[in-house]
Formats: C-alpha cells, structure tokens, sequence
C-alpha cells in the first residue's frame, strides 16, 4: 500500500498567500488554538473553503513552553549538575550515581512541575468547544503533557522523570478519554481524531503502541519536539530486555526519535496485527529524522508532519536547509564565507529564492573583492549586518534591522525552508513504492549527511539508521 506523507504548515498569514500555495501547493495547515482571534478564525475558515486540511491542534505546545520557563532555573541547576557528575564518571549517569541531595531536588521538580501542568490545562471539554471554533476537519485530540513537560525540563526517565509503569497509566487514561471525546464529536470528525500518546523511550513506546492498538485507535499523534530539542547526550539503550552500550556518547534526539517511532510502531501492530491508519508527528522538523522515521513507519497509509522550526530557524537563528549534498541546516554565515572564498553562488531552484534573488541579486564579484581585504578566516555576524561590509552585496544572508527588505528576508527563508522539507519528502515518494527501496533511499540519505558531518554525529546517524532498520 502506498503511504501518503505531508507537511501541515502552522498556520500564519504569510504561508496562506497565493505565491505560497502555488510554490508549495500545501495539503493542510496546524491550526493553533492558543491564539484563537478574528485574524486566526479568518484564515482558518479560508483554507478550509480553499479544500485545505486544517488539522486543530490541542494547544498543549503552548501550556509545555509555560511550564518550561517557570521552572527554567531549577531545573537548569540541575541539568548542570547532572553534566557535571557525567563528565566526572565519562558516560551517561544512571539512576543509581545521582547523589542523595541532588536526587531530593530531581524529585522536588517532577512534583512541582506535575503541579504545574494540573493548574495550566484547560479540562478536555474547554480544549475541544475551542478547537471546534476553528473549521476542523482533523483534531489533535486528548493528550497528558506531563510526560514532556519532564523531558523539556531535562529530567530523563533514567533519572527520576516519567518511568515505564507511570507512562502504561497516564497512556491508558488517555486512550480511555479518546474513546470518550469521540462520542461526543460531529460524525465527520470521529475518523480524524488524533489521541497523542507519550513515550520517552523504545519500551514506553511499545507500550504505548499496544495500548492505543487494544482502545482502538487507528490515527494517532505524538510530540517529538521534545525528542528534538534534547541537548543530552547517551551511550546506552534499551530494547525490552536487552541493553546496548555504545562505544561513545551521542546525541540524544537521534536516538531517542528514532526508538520511540520503532517501539511504537512494533507495539501497535503486535496487539492489532496491523499498523495504524495515520499518524501525526507533532513537533518533528529535522529534515534528515523525516526519512528514518517514516522507514520505521512503513505500511502506515499517512504520515504527516509539522514544526515550527522551520520558521524560527529562518527567521531567529539565520539557518537555511539544504538537500545537496546532504540533509543539512547551515547557518547563512557559513553560506556567506563558502560563496566568498570560491567560485560557488546560491543556486537554490525553489520558487522563494529564485523570486528573491531576481529582485535582490548577490553582487559576487565585489563580495569576493571585498572579502579579499578583509582577511578573516571566518564571516561573522557583524559582516552580515546593518553597515557591514556584506550586507548589501548577499542580501538573502543579510540580517536587516526592519522594514521591507526584513519582512522580504524572512518569507524567504521561511518558505525555502519549508520548500526544503517539502523536498525531502517528494524524494521520498519518489524512491519506490516498496520497503526495500525506501530502505536502500534512506541508507544514501544517512551517508550522504554521514559524509558531511562531524564524527560524533555521523555515528550517531550511523546508529539511528541500524536502530530504524532493526539492525540494533
């Protein structure tokens, strides 16, 4: 059976233009409730009338950013002081090397941050009369953040945070809520609920996947932003009952994305038989987990995606994603210094870029000249900026203070970047309709990056690919 895999786009006013729609020909938009208002109700109603899928979310995103900064200084004396204990022992602590005190403090965090979550989500009933203000025609249904609220404050479950036994808990009464808020939902929305199940590892993962499989549930999201913002790293993974040491410590959101994806997804199918019928990946917008998770996902029908990473690492951290010669985000500094210091210019095919380039071209000449007499080694931010010296000869790379050229910058890079996801998804239909072809496709994917990369990630995709593979 062929799958059917798209990126929903958070919906804003600047991804609902006609140059947009016709430069990325969209299959729907993630609504978030959180900001429900005339403006957001306006385009939402748009795009439906317009035939688009307007996937609601649940506005937990917004509910996990709030625990985040509340306990944002806690839990950072903490993280330090777990870097500290790891760096002293060379590997990844266990639960067993957390001291007394610090174990006091780790437990104190969860209580408080469960706290937190209790006071700041609405009841289901309030979530669901909101997202049902906003022209559904999928909903992201009940979901229990407290799990990720832990992960986004850094408490792994090998330290104290959400273990397998409580996660089998929390899973099974959203399941059972599921069940519940579909009964209540107009007929066409029953078949597009979305229940969000939790996980923080390949076991809590596979037990997730059976549990959602016994209530029923045939479409399913779940939240892989916190997976993707973990700046840990690990050297040890379990998969049932087996432990695998690594020979190094990698970075946790390749590895952790990756089993959780598997251990749902065997979970599921050996208590129903079959995988689901679609699935959501909430949060998930690294170009290069897109192709590994979806291999993991295989004989699932639909796969769909959303992120606002794209934006924000258009629009805040200066970073472009690019296909060739990899799967990479690059930083416009490092675009910069390569198009100084050799013949090569920003031959970007997608629609954005080629309209921008046309109205604002890069002067590469004078940039080469200019650069020649500066004799740094490496461009700087000051060079891209307001009266730098290659502000206005790149100015796609250029960081504008305001006004048109700010606005015109960041709608470029954000619809590239979201070209760029669209992108690695079309090879990804393209590769073939069988397993054994998306598998050889993704395995030049993961050599390509590879080959590109520092070491240390390069083995940690090395890893995720034999994890994605059942290889480990």
């Amino acid at each position: 059976m062929a799958t059917s895999r798209h990126f929903f786009l958070n919906l804003r006013r600047d991804v609902t233009d006609a140059f947009t729609r016709d430069a990325l020909a969209p299959h729907g938009y993630l609504v978030p409730p959180q900001r429900v208002g005339p403006t957001l109700r306006s385009l939402a109603g748009d795009v439906s009338q317009r035939g688009y899928e307007t996937l609601v979310d649940n506005g937990n995103f917004a509910v996990l950013g709030r625990v985040r900064k509340r306990h944002a200084i806690a839990a950072g004396e903490i993280s330090n002081a777990v870097r500290a204990l790891e760096e002293r022992l060379g590997r990844s602590a266990r639960r067993r090397d957390i001291p007394t005190g610090l174990r006091a403090q780790l437990k104190a965090l969860v209580s408080e941050a469960t706290a937190s979550v209790a006071e700041l989500v609405p009841t289901a009933g309030d979530q669901l009369a909101r997202q049902l203000t906003l022209t559904p025609s999928r909903l992201i249904g009940v979901e229990d953040i407290v799990p990720a609220c832990l992960l986004a404050l850094d408490i792994e479950p090998r330290l104290g945070g959400s273990d397998r036994s409580s996660l089998r808990r929390r899973n099974t009464a959203v399941a059972r809520g599921a069940s519940a808020a579909c009964s209540t939902l107009p007929r066409e929305l029953r078949r597009q609920y979305f229940p969000v199940a939790s996980a923080n590892s390949f076991n809590t993962a596979h037990d997730a996947g059976r549990i959602f499989a016994s209530h029923g549930h045939r479409r399913i999201a779940m939240g892989f932003g916190a997976y993707m913002a973990d700046s840990n790293y690990v050297d040890h993974f379990r998969v049932g009952r087996s432990t695998t040491t690594l020979k190094r410590r990698i970075p946790n959101r390749y590895l952790r994305t990756v089993l959780v994806a598997r251990g749902f997804w065997e979970g599921y199918v050996s208590e129903l038989g079959k995988p689901p019928l679609a699935f959501h990946f909430l949060g998930l917008g690294a170009p290069i987990m897109l192709p590994l998770v979806s291999l993991v996902a295989w004989g699932t029908p639909e796969l769909t995606f959303d992120a606002t990473s794209p934006v924000k690492d258009a629009t805040r951290g200066g970073t472009l994603y690019v296909s060739k010669p990899a799967y990479l985000k690059v930083r416009t500094r490092k675009v910069a210094l390569k198009l100084v210091t050799t013949d090569r210019e920003w031959d970007c095919p997608c629609p954005y870029c080629q309209d921008f380039i046309r109205r604002h071209p890069f002067q590469y000449r004078e940039a080469r000249r200019v650069w020649q007499t500066i004799g740094r080694e490496a461009v700087v931010a000051a060079d891209l900026t307001e009266g730098g010296p290659l502000f206005g000869l790149m100015p796609l790379l250029s960081e504008p203070r305001g006004g048109y050229l700010r606005k015109a910058v960041n709608f470029t890079r954000t619809g590239h970047n979201h070209w760029a996801m669209f992108e690695v998804l079309r090879e990804l239909d393209g590769a073939g309709a069988r397993k054994t072809q998306a598998r050889r496709h993704v395995a030049e994917v993961v050599e390509s990056y590879r080959r590109v990369t520092s070491p240390v990630f390069s083995f940690a995709l090395d890893v995720a690919f034999s994890v994605a593979t059942g290889a480990l």
